[in-house]
């Protein structure tokens, strides 16, 4: 095993536990909200600061899986990262924006959520952070191609067909609760999926490095 290929593997068992984290860490938070648990602006800064991270490692990780996968799985693992990709730019617009106007801008008694780019109702960002969603679903579709054991293929494929649902809750919000459905499919998938490229050894051969 080459240098980079030592690196690409303990790197992805970085990244996919950081991703698994952070996404169980939105999930959470995001339950916490509902019931109530936070008091304004804070449910809000809560849930976004570990989406953002989401984004990140999720970007980190499929880079390292990529540069890690065969030839013949590389058509789909370049797929997934290029969506990966656009889905981590949006969100990483978002929240960003969140984080240093939209929270802000509450606790100092400001606009807060009635600003334009809040997070919220149907404002424009929201929809925004619907595609930047979808597009995480598809990514996983295509790792899902790319998956070598059966249990990691089905978990992403699964993950990845709840793309049209998100888009279709910003045209029919009575979707929303059947949405609730990617808090099981998310951690499933992502776990699979970092059990599968944690137990593979050779991924990284003279082809891939080539292609």
């Amino acid at each position: 095993m080459t240098e980079a290929s030592s690196f690409g593997q303990a790197g992805k068992r970085v990244f996919g536990v950081c991703t698994l984290a952070f996404g169980l860490g939105y999930e959470v938070t995001q339950i916490i909200e509902l019931l109530g648990g936070f008091p304004k602006p804070w449910g809000h800064f809560a849930i976004v600061l570990p989406s953002l991270l989401l984004a990140w490692s999720w970007l980190g990780f499929l880079t390292l899986i990529h540069e890690t996968a065969s030839l013949a799985r590389r058509p789909w693992t370049r797929l997934a990262l290029s969506f990966a990709t656009i889905y981590a730019t949006l969100n990483s617009f978002v929240y960003i924006i969140q984080l240093t106007v939209v929270v802000p801008e509450a606790l100092a008694g400001g606009p807060g959520f009635d600003n334009a780019f809040a997070m919220v109702g149907g404002k424009a960002l929201t929809a925004v952070n619907a595609v930047a969603y979808a597009l995480l679903s598809l990514s996983a579709a295509f790792l899902g191609l790319a998956a070598q054991g059966r249990f990691a293929r089905v978990a992403l494929l699964a993950h990845g067909a709840l793309a049209p649902l998100i888009l279709a809750i910003l045209y029919v919000p009575a979707l929303m609760p059947a949405g609730g459905l990617w808090l099981f499919t998310f951690p499933f998938s992502t776990g699979a999926l970092l059990a599968e490229e944690c137990g593979r050894r050779q991924g990284y051969t003279k082809s891939s490095r080539q292609a």
